[in-house]
């Protein structure tokens, strides 16, 4: 006699299907990697125009070329959470979540913006 009929349910029980409205959640999972691209650029941009070579990540007197790259390493520290956050909730609440995930990568892309002007 078997007991793992008793331990777990069987796969073919669980739901696999996604709440109505998702694919906003999914827009937003895929724009964030695309905003992660858009900092990684911006942060190679500065490289160059700093000279400031790999692996070096951050320069010892320029300010602007720091300021560039720390807001990118700051997106990416709160990147995993935020994503997890965004699709573990739309599921309950997939409009909702895509507001405030809009809302989210808007403000991170201010916040890059004016953090990468060095304080100027």
């Amino acid at each position: 006699m078997s007991l793992s009929k008793y331990i777990s349910p069987p796969l073919t029980s669980l739901p696999l299907c996604l709440p109505r409205y998702y694919g906003g959640v999914i827009l937003v999972g895929v724009s964030a990697f695309g905003l992660n691209i858009y900092f990684a650029r911006r942060v190679m941009q500065a490289r160059k125009e700093h000279s400031v070579e790999l692996p070096i990540m951050y320069h010892p007197t320029n300010k602007v070329f720091n300021c560039i790259q720390r807001g990118h390493q700051n997106y990416l520290e709160v990147l995993p959470f935020f994503l997890m956050a965004l699709f573990l909730g739309g599921l309950r609440y997939p409009r909702t979540y895509t507001a405030c995930g809009v809302v989210f990568l808007l403000g991170r892309l201010l916040y890059f913006q004016g953090y990468a002007t060095g304080g100027k």
